[in-house]
């Protein structure tokens, strides 16, 4: 069954700020979660325990996973050298 894609506010508006090219390599990356949310993605630790991050390029994007709603929440999306900040 595949899962719904739900983007926080704030992933919205990091997405946003991102040059259209790494914008657009983003979006395909987050569309293929809606199969296999798990395979693309790594679990975090530490304060991020129980969300997953997927690497597009030199950027992340965080994202949990809600099964009983089959859902996949984008929550975070930046350069990897601020996402865990």
């Amino acid at each position: 069954m595949a899962y719904k894609i739900e983007w926080d506010i704030r992933a919205y508006r990091e997405l946003k700020e991102i040059n259209n090219k790494d914008a657009v390599r983003i979006l395909n990356a987050v569309n293929k979660l809606y199969k296999q949310p798990y395979v693309s993605g790594e679990p975090l630790e530490g304060k991020f325990k129980g969300k997953y991050r997927m690497r597009v390029g030199d950027y992340r994007v965080i994202y949990w996973v809600k099964e009983d709603e089959k859902t996949v929440y984008i929550i975070s999306v930046g350069h990897r050298k601020d996402i865990y900040r």
